[in-house]
């Protein structure tokens, strides 16, 4: 955890830091905020998008929880309450985790190495662009694979992706397939 959010964490927002006296104390004070927005995570969301409340203090993101905000369909049925998935509730750690990529690496060593270099967003996708033109012009368009996945920014930026990769002849993956959401049992019966 971050220490600027393990301050946030153990501070009630005086100079002096609380004293905790067991780990209920510590509980206790997570549930301490300044504000509450709505959110979702556009990356690795998709179909959902679901909604979020995001606890906020100090300018950093405490806790989220899933938002039990749809309408019941019909009586007796099971509603979709609350949506939101592990991921989901886990984004707000990873907003400040050391493995999070701010910017583009590139491999200078072997894989697997663990060795990288920062490069500019213009050097990145020129490599991008170049490699796609070298895989079509010596194996074929349908070396070029897309992964659909909800990583590309929701269903707008999707359908974008999907377009792009149908006009250099690409293929593009069944989303359901790819999050192992793929009900064969569907297919053959309906």
């Amino acid at each position: 955890m971050p220490k600027k959010k393990k301050q946030a964490l153990k501070s009630n927002g005086e100079a002096a830091p609380l004293t905790y006296h067991s780990d209920e104390d510590l509980y206790r004070e997570r549930w301490k905020w300044d504000r509450v927005v709505w959110g979702t995570h556009c990356v690795d969301c998709y179909p959902g998008n679901c909604p979020y409340r995001v606890y906020i203090k100090d300018g950093i993101v405490l806790h989220e929880e899933q938002a039990a905000t749809y309408n019941t369909i019909e009586e007796g049925v099971p509603d979709l309450n609350p949506m939101g998935c592990n991921k989901g509730a886990m984004w707000g750690q990873m907003l400040y985790s050391k493995e999070r990529v701010l910017y583009p690496l590139k491999r200078v060593g072997e894989r697997g190495s663990g060795r990288w270099k920062r490069i500019t967003w213009d050097d990145a996708l020129t490599e991008v662009a170049e490699a796609v033109v070298d895989a079509i012009e010596e194996i074929g368009p349908e070396s070029v694979l897309h992964e659909v996945t909800g990583a590309q920014g929701g269903p707008m930026a999707i359908t974008s992706c999907m377009r792009f990769i149908g006009k250099i002849g690409g293929l593009s993956m069944d989303l359901d397939g790819v999050v192992g959401d793929l009900a064969m049992g569907m297919y053959e019966t309906f």
